[in-house]
């Protein structure tokens, strides 16, 4: 794996291998390129940033589509078995919203990546102004915000659209070396409170 995002595959190979995926948000590939070494049998990259696609060393190999997680198409002759998004959550004032977004798309799992303060257990929004660039992507029509969102919300919220929570991964339980190929502008201590859900479809 390329770099320490690929814990949320660890026990989830099964999830991409030979499967059919989207990962939204995938931005400039720091996820994308843990699942392209899976061998996903179609695998389509997606952002609503064309210029951090830009910069995604898999978009020349793999089918890209640009998508707004709050106005999401009918994507259903895809057939995805699983979504996957990482960094998104945080940045949106309506993330329930984007959640019912994603799953209209009924894949068989979903795995949604978050910044969480795991003391309180809830994930806090990042402030950001109309217009302005994000944490590493830009998002039109992000607004100021202010809130707190428990982290058992996320959960009711999937699970009240025919999913099951079976597995949460915890970023902050890996030694600081396991850490250390990622080198940018993003302190150490952020990535560790990251939690990742993973979520199966109900039969």
């Amino acid at each position: 794996m390329s770099n320490f995002r690929s814990i949320f595959l660890e026990n989830h190979i099964d999830k991409i291998i030979g499967k059919n995926v989207l990962e939204l948000s995938a931005g400039d590939g720091m996820v994308s390129v843990n699942i392209a070494e899976l061998n996903p049998q179609r695998y389509v990259i997606s952002d609503n940033d064309t210029e951090m696609l830009s910069f995604n060393p898999l978009i020349k190999n793999n089918e890209v589509l640009l998508l707004d997680i709050l106005n999401m198409p009918d994507l259903s002759e895809y057939q995805f078995d699983t979504i996957i998004t990482c960094g998104y959550l945080y940045h949106t004032a309506h993330p329930l919203w984007a959640i019912e977004q994603i799953l209209k798309n009924k894949p068989n799992w979903f795995y949604i990546e978050t910044f969480l303060f795991e003391e309180k257990n809830y994930c806090r929004m990042l402030d950001e102004h109309l217009g302005m660039r994000g944490m590493h992507t830009k998002y039109h029509g992000a607004i100021p915000k202010n809130l707190h969102l428990p982290k058992h919300i996320i959960i009711e919220a999937t699970e009240s659209l025919g999913y099951r929570l079976i597995d949460e991964i915890r970023n902050d339980n890996k030694p600081d070396d396991f850490y250390k190929d990622y080198n940018q502008n993003f302190s150490l201590s952020f990535w560790k409170t990251s939690t990742g859900l993973w979520f199966e479809k109900n039969d």
